[in-house]
């Protein structure tokens, strides 16, 4: 099985619904990819998102599967609450995108899902 080469800056943008603000919300992070032959650490930018993002993904045929975990802006609405849960994605067949769904509990112990989508960017953060 040949792999694409993931390594590099992404985009990940994903929804989710707020049941205490009773609103939909979205977030986007600009993550760095390490690859090791069909397994991805996907890993927020420091000091370029408000919240800490990391993901480990297996790439197996078309798909990603694996977990996430995010650690909010601790001066955010979620005051550095750490969230975790699992995700699917199907890559895009340029190896340029991924996009599926995540899955995870919220604050109330419910099960939320949503969409995620992850863009490759370039090598490095797209200048400002």
């Amino acid at each position: 099985m040949q792999v694409n080469d993931f390594s590099g800056i992404w985009q990940s943008h994903y929804k989710y619904h707020s049941d205490s603000r009773e609103s939909d919300f979205e977030d986007k992070h600009f993550v760095r990819i390490y690859q090791h032959n069909n397994k991805l650490v996907v890993e927020s930018l420091p000091d370029v998102n408000d919240s800490y993002l990391i993901m480990n993904l297996k790439i197996n045929d078309n798909l990603a599967t694996g977990t996430w975990q995010e650690t909010t802006n601790p001066n955010g609405y979620y005051k550095g609450t750490t969230y975790h849960g699992a995700m699917q994605l199907v890559i895009d067949p340029s190896g340029k995108s991924m996009q599926g769904k995540w899955l995870g509990s919220g604050k109330k112990g419910q099960m939320n899902v949503g969409p995620l989508d992850i863009k490759y960017v370039g090598k490095s953060l797209p200048k400002s």
